[in-house]
């Protein structure tokens, strides 16, 4: 490589071109190739600012989700999309929305902020529902495709690796949640509502309850983890549930999240 560059210089020298070898070494600055994401006002700001008939179409279609039995994490994803596309409009008559507008919304809004492709793909599964609840001529999303979703191979840990992290965490409740994840493969919602009950140690076995789309399961407890979860269970003594936050309550996703 040396020599390339070399070869180069010595060929601009011959032309008789000069060369500032100290420019050369300045770092070269890199193009801000993504775009700037808006700061979002909080929900509670934008619906207090929206008029009060825009704010009974976001209560009643929360209550139209509800009646669609859908999950109180998605209510909350799909309502946050709604209110955004309600301020969006909120100059706009609900009766002159269109397919136009539910494009400039995904356009100047989604794709402008550089939301992520899977926050795309929910923002039209809540604009579907958002429509539907309207039905308002012309203001129709089923056309509108969804973008195809990134994959990516998954990075899975080796047994060793794994080992290795359960042994630098000297938090007893944290090297407890980390085993039970590892070796159940529990989502970090279905970790925290599992309840003591659903526990059978005599038989390895955990009872997964409303897991993802409100499925129940039954999953295999690794043998080499009961030490650990009967030293947690008796040093901490939870009650309902198998790790709890203060006063019993059911522990903070954060809180696993940030350890």
């Amino acid at each position: 490589m040396f020599r390339i560059v070399q070869g180069i210089y010595n060929f601009l020298r011959e032309k008789g071109h000069y060369i500032d070898y100290g420019a050369l070494k300045k770092p070269i600055a890199k193009a801000n190739t993504k775009s700037k994401k808006i700061l979002k006002s909080s929900q509670a700001e934008l619906y207090k600012n929206l008029q009060p008939e825009k704010r009974i179409i976001i209560k009643e279609c929360v209550g139209y989700l509800k009646s669609k039995r859908l999950s109180e994490s998605t209510i909350s994803t799909y309502g946050h999309f709604i209110l955004r596309f309600v301020d969006f409009t909120k100059d706009i008559p609900k009766i002159e929305w269109n397919i136009r507008t539910l494009e400039l919304f995904l356009e100047k809004v989604i794709a402008y902020e550089n939301y992520s492709i899977s926050s795309h793909r929910q923002c039209i599964s809540a604009l579907k529902y958002f429509t539907a609840f309207c039905n308002v001529p012309d203001f129709d999303s089923q056309n509108i495709e969804r973008p195809k979703k990134s994959r990516y191979l998954p990075v899975v840990l080796f047994k060793e690796e794994v080992i290795d992290l359960l042994q630098v965490t000297k938090n007893l409740k944290h090297r407890a949640i980390i085993g039970l994840i590892y070796s159940s493969g529990l989502r970090i919602g279905e970790l925290l509502n599992l309840q003591l009950r659903d526990i059978d140690l005599d038989r390895n076995q955990l009872y997964v309850k409303q897991g993802k789309g409100r499925k129940d399961r039954t999953v295999v407890l690794s043998q080499v983890l009961k030490p650990l979860l009967h030293n947690y269970i008796s040093t901490y003594r939870p009650k309902t549930f198998f790790v709890e936050g203060q006063q019993g309550n059911i522990y903070s996703a954060s809180s696993v999240r940030s350890f």
